[in-house]
């Protein structure tokens, strides 16, 4: 296994899934020049994070540090199965969702991801645009280290 990994996932909606079809010709394109990617499904939402590389989860509103109340909320998201994400930050009152808050580095939910193990640097956009023309999303690029 890799110490890293670049992840792919949807940018703003982590319910999001591709055909089957979308994900063999995404994991096709970046075959070309990553030989170890794969196209993840996964069964429910769940945080597709940075690992070791995690610096902390600010409020999408105010920047302020979520970090003493983060936890909370996504243990009450994840015993309703992350049906609903929706929260009201304690720091300035702001109506938004777990997914919207500022990860650092980027992370976020999905139920699908492109995972390429062990590459040297984030994707061009010019790729980045070329997935999200055959995915029909725009991506997030979630960089993970063990």
């Amino acid at each position: 296994m890799s110490d890293t990994e670049l992840r792919l996932i949807a940018a703003s909606d982590p319910n999001w899934q591709p055909t089957r079809r979308q994900s063999e010709l995404a994991v096709e394109l970046l075959s070309r020049s990553h030989p170890n990617i794969s196209g993840r499904f996964f069964e429910r939402v769940q945080l597709v994070d940075s690992g070791g590389n995690w610096e902390g989860v600010y409020c999408s509103s105010c920047r302020a540090d979520a970090g003493a109340w983060w936890g909370v909320a996504m243990e009450a998201a994840y015993a309703k199965g992350f049906q609903d994400l929706r929260i009201v930050t304690p720091c300035c009152q702001a109506s938004t969702n777990l997914n919207e808050l500022i990860y650092e580095p980027p992370s976020g939910l999905a139920r699908y991801s492109l995972a390429i193990s062990s590459p040297e640097t984030f994707l061009a956009p010019q790729i980045i645009e070329k997935l999200e023309e055959i995915l029909g999303v725009k991506l997030k690029q979630v960089w993970f280290h063990v």
